[in-house]
C-alpha cells in the first residue's frame, strides 16, 4: 500500500469514436445537442478521411510525411504514431523484423514525420524478459528501437506500446491464467525501468468469445462472462504500485 497520495490532476475530457466515415453525417446529427459531441465527429469524420486517402495512395517514400502533415492540419495537437511494429522476422514473403522495418522508414524519408514509434512487442508463449529469446523476442528489441530512433535524431521521442498481451485457452500458443499474470508482470515491470516508453495498452479487458481453441478470444484480462482472471488483480497491483 501506498504510504501517501498525492492529489491528482483533474483528468482532461476524452472521447474516442470508431466509426464508418459514411456515418459521420448521421452520428453528428444525432448527437447536436452536444457541441463537443458534434466537434468529435466532425473530427474523426476527418481523420478517417485522411486515413482513406493514405490507403489509396501508392507507398512512396514521401507518403508518410505528406499524410502526417494532413492529420496534423485536421488536428494540430494531435500525436501521430509510426508502425505499429510487430513480431516478425525478415523474409522472402515481404516481411520484415521491427528493427529493419524502422530503419528502413527513415531510409525513405520518415524522419521527423511523426511523434513516436508503436510497438506490439508480444512474445508469448515465451516470458518478455526470457534471455534465451532474445535473438527474436520483440519485447527485448525495444532498446534497440530507442537506440535507431536517437541515431537519427528522435532520442527525445517515446514509445508507446499499443498491444501487449497473452491467451489463455488451450491453443498452442496459450497460457494458463496463472503464467498470464506472470507474463504481464515480467512485461510490466520491465516496461517500468524504460524510460522512453510513454504508454502501455493491455490486449485486451476481456475475452471476445468463449471458444477456448481460438487464441484470439482469450487474451482478456476478464473472462467472457467478466469473471476476473488472476492477471487482473496483477495489472490493477501494478497500477497501484505505480503511483506510489
Amino acid at each position: 500500500p501506498c504510504s501517501s497520495t498525492p492529489p491528482r490532476k483533474k483528468p482532461k475530457p476524452f472521447m474516442a469514436f470508431l466509426l464508418p466515415v459514411n456515418h459521420a453525417t448521421h452520428l453528428k446529427s444525432w448527437l447536436a445537442h452536444s457541441s463537443f459531441a458534434a466537434a468529435a465527429v466532425t473530427l474523426i469524420a476527418d481523420l478517417l478521411a485522411v486515413l482513406v486517402r493514405s490507403l489509396a495512395t501508392p507507398h512512396t517514400p514521401w507518403a508518410a510525411t505528406t499524410h502526417a502533415t494532413d492529420i496534423k492540419a485536421v488536428q494540430p495537437g494531435s500525436t501521430v504514431l509510426a508502425g505499429a511494429l510487430s513480431p516478425a522476422e525478415n523474409g522472402s514473403g515481404g516481411d520484415m523484423e521491427p528493427l529493419t522495418f524502422l530503419a528502413r522508414m527513415y531510409d525513405a524519408g520518415a524522419g521527423g514525420s511523426f511523434d513516436a514509434v508503436s510497438v506490439h512487442p508480444y512474445s508469448f508463449p515465451a516470458m518478455p524478459t526470457d534471455p534465451a529469446t532474445a535473438g527474436w523476442n520483440t519485447f527485448q528489441k525495444m532498446p534497440g528501437l530507442h537506440d535507431l530512433m536517437a541515431a537519427h535524431g528522435d532520442g527525445g521521442k517515446p514509445l508507446w506500446i499499443t498491444e501487449f498481451g497473452a491467451p489463455t485457452g488451450s491453443s498452442r500458443v496459450a497460457m494458463s491464467p496463472e503464467v498470464q499474470a506472470a507474463y504481464l508482470t515480467d512485461g510490466l515491470s520491465a516496461v517500468a525501468g524504460l524510460g522512453y516508453v510513454h504508454t502501455v495498452l493491455i490486449y485486451s479487458i476481456r475475452d471476445s468469445g468463449t471458444d477456448a481453441a481460438d487464441s484470439e478470444q482469450n487474451f482478456g484480462l476478464l473472462d467472457f462472462d467478466f469473471t476476473p482472471k488472476p492477471a487482473f488483480g496483477a495489472v490493477q497491483q501494478l497500477v497501484a504500485a505505480s503511483r506510489c
